[in-house]
């Protein structure tokens, strides 16, 4: 199992495998994967990355679905096209600065010898961004 779904058991939220899409990070498996899961009738879908949501996106357009309204998209890293689509894509904002600040660090702790590589997990926090696109969620 991985941690993704030991987090919604973790959370008591139900998982279903067949609401799973595998994809390749590209728009035209976005596409694809949006039109499994709607004709799975899901109301909202998350996708590994706003290239993929932008994929889902164009799938909506095409068949007449209002993305914030009949369905709600959230993508993952804050690429500037998730700005600039409509509905603008609500998204995770990936913290790249701290991740460059922390690995840099930690690489110049290793190499001057005042460090050994990290035991676990280095966790930095990320931000989602609420846009249009998850239209009426929480009150919006």
């Amino acid at each position: 199992m991985n941690d993704g779904v030991r987090a919604l058991f973790a959370h008591k939220v139900p998982y279903n495998p067949r609401l799973t899409k595998i994809g390749d990070w590209e728009r035209d498996s976005g596409f694809i994967a949006g039109e499994e899961l709607i004709r799975e009738g899901v109301t909202a879908i998350f996708a590994h990355n706003d290239m993929m949501a932008l994929g889902v996106l164009d799938y909506c357009n095409v068949n007449g679905i209002e993305v914030g309204k009949d369905i709600r998209l959230i993508g993952f890293d804050n690429r500037e096209i998730s700005t600039v689509c409509r509905p603008r894509l609500s998204t995770v904002a990936l913290p790249l600065f701290e991740i460059g600040q922390t690995a840099t660090r930690v690489m110049l702790d290793i190499l001057d010898g005042n460090g050994a590589p990290p035991a676990g997990a280095i966790v930095l926090d990320c931000a989602i961004i609420e846009r249009e696109s998850t239209t009426g969620v929480n009150g919006n």
